[in-house]
C-alpha cells in the first residue's frame, strides 16, 4: 500500500526534516508503482541505491537536529537508525546473492514502508515539542 504524507501525524516541526521525509515517501511510492507495473525487480537496485544514500545523509541530519533541540527521543532515534541500517545491509546482501526476486522486492517494499511510517510517527515527531520549546 502506498504511503501518504500526513502533516497532522508526521510533521516534526523542522521543515527540512519534513521535506526529506516527503521525498523518501515519494521514492517509496514510486517503487510501489513499479511493483504494480510488474517492474519491481528492475527498480529494486535503484531503490536500494537511493535508500542507502538517503539513510546515510538523512539520519546524520536528523540526529543532529535532535541533539541541537535536546530531544529526549534522540537516543531511541539513533538506535532505531542503527537497526534500520542493519536491516538495509541484510537486504543489500540478499540482493547481491539472490538477485531481485519477487519475494525480496515485496519484502523490501513492505518492510521499508512499515518502518518509515512507524518511525516517523512514533519517534521523529518527538522533535515537534522540542522545537516549540526551543523557539519559545
Amino acid at each position: 500500500m502506498a504511503l501518504k504524507w500526513d502533516a497532522r501525524t508526521m510533521a516534526t516541526g523542522v521543515e527540512e526534516i519534513d521535506a526529506q521525509h516527503q521525498e523518501l515517501i515519494d521514492h517509496i511510492n514510486e517503487f510501489f508503482r513499479l511493483i504494480h507495473l510488474g517492474k519491481g525487480g528492475a527498480g529494486l537496485e535503484e531503490f536500494m541505491d537511493f535508500l542507502g544514500q538517503y539513510a546515510a545523509w538523512h539520519f546524520r541530519h536528523e540526529e543532529g537536529c535532535m541533539e541541537e533541540f535536546r530531544c529526549p527521543a534522540a537516543g531511541a532515534n539513533k538506535q532505531a537508525h542503527a537497526q534500520f541500517i542493519t536491516i538495509f545491509r541484510g537486504y543489500r546482501n540478499r540482493l547481491a546473492s539472490e538477485g531481485p526476486t519477487t519475494s525480496l522486492v515485496i519484502e523490501v517494499q513492505q518492510k521499508v514502508s512499515d518502518w518509515v511510517r512507524n518511525h516517523i510517527v512514533r519517534t521523529d515527531t518527538h522533535l515537534r515539542s522540542c522545537v516549540r520549546i526551543e523557539v519559545a
